[in-house]
């Protein structure tokens, strides 16, 4: 905790000084306090959706769901230096999964200027610049029980300070988690197996650094973060012939990453890669993940401003790795072969390539998208398909298909039961 603090309270104090600077600067240039309220601004979306999908997102035997939820998000800005911002949806138990029918995903204050920004409250902050594979993202916690048709509607705000200080092509960010927000993560309903959460993560800090730079030829960052996992580790804390009870551990990790973006003609080119040091860093523990690395590069392409198709490649090393097959005691060796399932960790050296096939038709009014993953040793894929048609007056219809498979004993296999066909329409205000 020590060295979280005086990491965030220094960055904060830049930011003190530099916004009065940079106030100071502001105040002189203003016309008087009257016009400075006259640019405020207030902003509001709200949208309701409805739907049916064939299948949860919880790794059930549960088919044939009817969803409906409504989402807002509202902004006030009464000047150029302060902003306010809440971003909430409440819905049935269908549509919200293993989770409240509802949530205030983000309510934040942020003070603006040109030189350092602060902001306080619950914030989604995501990080990385590959598409979707994300190695660096370790600030965004996420629902993944949820039935949303878009990605980033299963991300939840955490409670943090961000604070930034700008230099001429730089800036420094540092974030202060005082209290952990874990993602919620689908798991297998097997018999006589309970899960049981870790109570005491929720107490728990994180915080993270990032220099960053976004002008030039080359968009980078740098980053650290140092906090609780917001996947999950399984470690039996009682066997008995009642049953097994597996709890649902975050232990702490240390990740450094890299990530980039630039261009080379009309391509687009992105890279990020982490290293991630865990609580488990000599490997003999079978049920917190190992140390490992994990890197992405990608190349993307736009066709007649319609058209997108961007292809990655992805690696990922387990450090001091031993088989889960071989464990040897003969009554842990399920859980160890469950928990590297769930951890992501069967194999010393994973790797794979994933595409998506974007397309617009009829003025934009049409939408279409193919994503395709393919993941090695194992031969576990993936399969995402959506196309959407905007009407007027704010009606959209959508329709898609989410297709996992592989051997039992696989990455996504072990995710099959959440293959799922889903239509919806949404109605935006």
């Amino acid at each position: 905790m020590g060295l979280a603090r005086r990491l965030f309270l220094r960055l904060s104090a830049a930011f003190i000084l530099s916004a009065g600077g940079a106030n100071a600067l502001a105040q002189d240039s203003d016309v008087g306090g009257a016009d400075r309220a006259s640019t405020a601004r207030f902003d509001k979306v709200f949208s309701l959706r409805g739907g049916y999908w064939s299948s949860s997102r919880q790794l059930d035997d549960e088919r044939g769901f009817v969803v409906g939820s409504i989402w807002s998000r509202m902004t006030y800005q009464p000047n150029s230096s302060l902003r306010f911002a809440a971003d909430a949806w409440a819905g049935n138990r269908a549509m919200a999964g293993d989770g409240p029918k509802g949530q205030v995903r983000e309510l934040y204050a942020e003070w603006l200027s040109d030189r350092a920004d602060l902001r306080v409250g619950r914030q989604i902050i995501a990080w990385g610049r590959a598409d979707a594979l994300n190695p660096t993202d370790n600030l965004s916690a996420r629902r993944y029980t949820m039935l949303v048709s878009d990605d980033n509607d299963q991300r939840t705000g955490i409670w943090a300070a961000k604070a930034a200080v700008h230099g001429k092509e730089v800036s420094l960010i540092g974030v202060f988690e005082p209290r952990f927000t874990p993602s919620e993560i689908p798991l297998r309903r097997l018999p006589n197996v309970r899960y049981v959460d870790d109570d005491d993560a929720r107490d728990r800090h994180a915080w993270a650094l990032k220099l960053q730079r976004e002008q030039g030829n080359v968009d980078w960052s740098i980053s650290y973060y140092d906090g609780p996992d917001r996947s999950t580790d399984l470690r039996p804390i009682s066997i008995s012939p009642a049953g097994i009870v597996l709890r649902k551990g975050h232990n702490r990790i240390r990740v450094a990453g890299v990530d980039w973006a630039t261009t080379a003609g009309e391509l687009g080119l992105r890279g990020e890669i982490a290293y991630t040091q865990t609580a488990n860093n000599a490997g003999t523990d079978p049920f917190i993940k190992k140390p490992h690395l994990y890197g992405v590069l990608g190349v993307e392409r736009q066709f007649a401003d319609s058209t997108s198709v961007i292809f990655q490649g992805f690696y990922k090393r387990t450090y001091h790795f031993s088989d889960p097959a071989g464990f040897p005691d003969p009554l842990l060796r399920p859980i160890v072969q469950r928990s590297a399932q769930v951890m992501d960790q069967l194999d010393e050296h994973k790797y794979g390539w994933s595409m998506r096939l974007a397309k617009r038709w009829a003025n934009d009014t049409v939408e279409g998208e193919m994503t395709i993953l393919m993941s090695y040793p194992r031969h576990d894929y993936v399969v995402r398909g959506k196309l959407s048609y905007r009407l007027a007056d704010g009606w959209k219809l959508m329709a898609g298909m989410d297709l996992l498979r592989g051997s039992g004993n696989s990455y996504y296999g072990q995710l099959k039961d959440n293959s799922v066909v889903y239509t919806m329409v949404e109605y935006g205000f």
